[in-house]
């Protein structure tokens, strides 16, 4: 029997014809022990219910625990490095290009400790790590901040670079330690010459490594070598082996002569591996071993021959020279009389001097420095160097921190100097030539084109000189057939010009001592500039003057005729000798100013 609840049975009596209160029914349900209706807890509202409960206290769990470990931070000291023992330098330093030593049993070892701050005892939690570092000979300082110029154009600079210095790109320290061991082998020598015909032959070749070459001229056919090998080692029987072991060849090849040695590999080899440095096979097949050794070279040859040479760290030597010369050296100084056909010569921390070099040809200093006499046709390339020289023809320039000096005359100049200084006691028949933070002098100047930034140039007279940049420069000329050109923040003064004037300048004063009486036409525009002009007394033009927030100054007969008008101020009139107006050869003058004042006498 399904057991009924008491407002079922409170109902039921509600139908029946008698007044029955709830009170009444509540006892006979209990007087009859009528059992109330069991309520089921496991429903499926319920299960819904509690499905959503747990769900959401779960994600709120999972989020507090999220929140928690965000908040965790790891914060580690900087990595601490200490040497435990200061680094070799690299002192068996011999050839040219042998930088790094790889001995890696002779290597160094560093600790790097890395340790959390929050531990409790850093001892207990530092790690130790071994690095090895090759003993490496140390990099040479920079004197001065490294400034990258890019593909910057002369004149591009604006006036934030006032004050800008050059710098030097590195320093390299003098080698005379190798230098002097290369000249004080403490060993035996071995000295063989041979001789082979020179019928035919126009060029000789010998590329040398840490050796004199003395080349010397004759009038026989044949040319003859002579090489001194000298070694260094630290047992007798070795250097007895080295020396029965070298021997060189004069090989011919179509119309020139090559020396070779049986020493060459290991003389050019810039060997880093400890294997094979300081150790050769002779050819019988022996192993020696060996502290260093040298060959120079003591040559004749006829007066015409021309010659391809290399040496490094050592010099060459060389009489009058009646063909080409192609010349490289290292660390080392080239000493020539007369060339008379074609020269090219690349110089490297060494001096280079020459008497007169012929045709000319191509030099390039590094470094350096080069001296002679006189050319023909000179391309000279110089980085921190300086030059010397006499009469040149024609003379083609790139400088860099470079010095030039000429005692004579050069007919055509042209190129580009950046950081240096440039003197010509002589004069220059046709100058084109940009500057850059640099300074020329010279004596007279024929037709000039020029581009300064933060330059000066200094001359007598010259013929018609045209300035397509000058910035933050300064000109200084006495007498010139005319001038154009455009100037910012350069002053320009110039005694006399006695032809025609066209220039623009912008905060630049303009100082003309007198324009001459044949001149046709002076066309001046300034901004913020003081323009000062004195013309030829017997001179006649017409004034066209304007400016604005300025003052026009000019002779008192027509000072009269100035029109005031606000700020801005003009004039238009003649102003000289009336002969030539009258002859209708009169001479035009057009200022346009601002900001400035214009003074004509």
């Amino acid at each position: 029997m399904k057991n009924k609840t008491v407002a079922h049975y409170f109902e039921s009596a509600k139908r029946l014809p008698v007044s029955v209160s709830m009170a009444d029914v509540r006892l006979m349900v209990s007087t009859h022990v009528i059992p109330p209706k069991t309520m089921k807890w496991w429903n499926f509202n319920n299960f819904l219910i509690m499905t959503a409960t747990i769900s959401i206290i779960s994600a709120i769990v999972m989020m507090t625990i999220s929140n928690e470990a965000k908040e965790i931070k790891y914060n580690y000291e900087p990595v601490k490095i200490e040497l435990v023992s200061p680094l070799d330098t690299y002192s068996n330093y011999f050839k040219p290009k042998r930088l790094i030593e790889e001995e890696v049993a002779q290597a160094k070892t560093i600790d790097v400790i890395d340790t959390p701050i929050n531990s409790v005892s850093s001892n207990n939690y530092a790690v130790p790590i071994k690095v090895q570092l090759p003993n490496v000979s140390p990099i040479p300082s920079i004197k001065k901040p490294v400034a990258s110029l890019g593909n910057l154009e002369i004149g591009e600079m604006d006036a934030e670079m006032d004050g800008f210095e050059g710098f030097d790109l590195f320093e390299m320290e003098e080698d005379d330690s190798i230098v002097n061991r290369i000249f004080n082998i403490k060993g035996e020598s071995k000295t063989m010459t041979k001789s082979i015909s020179a019928n035919g032959i126009n060029l000789f070749l010998l590329h040398n490594n840490n050796g004199e070459i003395d080349i010397s001229t004759w009038n026989e056919p044949n040319i003859e070598v002579t090489a001194i090998f000298t070694i260094e080692t630290d047992n007798e029987d070795d250097e007895k082996k080295a020396l029965a072991d070298f021997t060189f060849e004069l090989e011919s090849k179509s119309d020139q002569i090559e020396v070779k040695t049986n020493w060459d590999d290991i003389q050019n080899c810039n060997c880093t591996n400890s294997k094979k440095r300081n150790k050769a096979k002779t050819d019988s097949g022996d192993d020696i071993e060996f502290k260093q050794f040298n060959i120079s070279y003591q040559i004749k040859a006829p007066k015409d021959m021309s010659y391809d040479l290399k040496n490094t760290y050592a010099n060459i030597n060389m009489e009058d020279v009646f063909g080409s010369l192609t010349a490289v050296l290292f660390k080392g100084d080239l000493n020539v009389g007369n060339i008379t056909d074609e020269i090219n010569i690349s110089m490297k921390y060494g001096n280079a001097a020459l008497k007169d070099f012929g045709k000319g040809g191509e030099v390039t200093l590094f470094k350096s420095s080069l001296s002679g006499k006189s050319a023909q046709k000179l391309k000279l390339k110089s980085n921190y160097s300086s030059v010397s020289l006499g009469k040149l023809e024609e003379l083609d320039i790139v400088g860099f921190k470079s010095s030039f000096n000429f005692s004579n005359t050069i007919s055509k100049l042209h190129g580009s100097v950046k950081y240096g200084s440039f003197s010509i006691a002589g004069n220059v028949e046709s100058l084109e030539m940009n500057g850059f933070k640099s300074s020329f002098s010279m004596k007279d100047i024929g037709n000039a084109k020029l581009a300064l930034s933060y330059s000066s140039l200094n001359a007598n007279n010259g013929g018609e000189v045209k300035v397509t940049n000058a910035f933050k420069s300064t000109i200084n000329l006495n007498t010139i057939s005319g001038l154009e050109g455009a100037f910012k923040y350069s002053p320009l003064s110039i005694k006399e010009i006695t032809n025609n004037i066209e220039l623009t300048t912008f905060k630049g004063d303009v100082s003309i001592g007198e324009v001459g009486e044949a001149f046709s036409e002076v066309e001046i525009e300034g901004k913020y500039s003081n323009i000062n002009i004195q013309f030829h007394p017997k001179s006649g033009y017409n004034l066209i003057a304007s400016s604005n927030y300025s003052s026009i100054n000019v002779p008192n007969v027509v000072s009269e005729f100035i029109v005031q008008n606000g700020s801005n101020s003009s004039l238009n009139h003649f102003i000289g000798n009336e002969s030539t107006r009258a002859n209708g050869v009169a001479s035009t003058v057009t200022v346009n100013l601002f900001q400035g004042n214009l003074n004509i006498k």
